[in-house]
């Protein structure tokens, strides 16, 4: 079935107060092996950062995403479907937090997935790159 996980491979500036897709870069197993964990390539790691499954279904996704900041302040993170907000998430950041995220879904063909953050402490700030902190994974259900 088709499956992914994606992860962030180097650090991505997010500014202050804006939404940002996050740009899940780089692909492997959960591992980190490299295996092709991505089944039918249907993870975009190259400019849209979005995984659209092409086979109709129920989906689980799941995302994990850290920051850099030590400072206090609220961080946000959103699984969207075509664009829009199907889950949210936020956290009052205090050290390095490290926010995750699911859902379950249904998914047409076209239908694609992504994932956003903001955060609002008042300058601009890093997302932690490596599949061990930042990731994006899905994959289709049996049901």
């Amino acid at each position: 079935t088709p499956r992914f996980y994606a992860y962030r491979n180097g650090t991505q500036s997010i500014a202050n107060s804006t939404y940002t897709v996050v740009q899940f870069n780089a692909e492997s197993s959960a591992d980190g092996s490299g295996q092709g964990y991505d089944s039918d390539g249907t993870f975009d790691s190259s400019t849209n950062y979005r995984f659209t499954p092409g086979v109709s279904g129920k989906y689980f996704l799941h995302t994990n995403v850290a920051t850099d900041s030590e400072s206090q302040h609220n961080y946000h993170i959103t699984i969207r479907k075509n664009g829009s907000a199907i889950a949210r998430g936020k956290v009052g950041n205090e050290n390095r937090t490290s926010q995750g995220l699911s859902i379950t879904i249904d998914s047409d063909t076209n239908d694609y997935f992504d994932v956003e953050v903001m955060q609002d402490s008042g300058g601009g700030r890093n997302i932690l790159s490596g599949y061990e902190y930042t990731w994006f994974t899905g994959f289709k259900l049996a049901w």
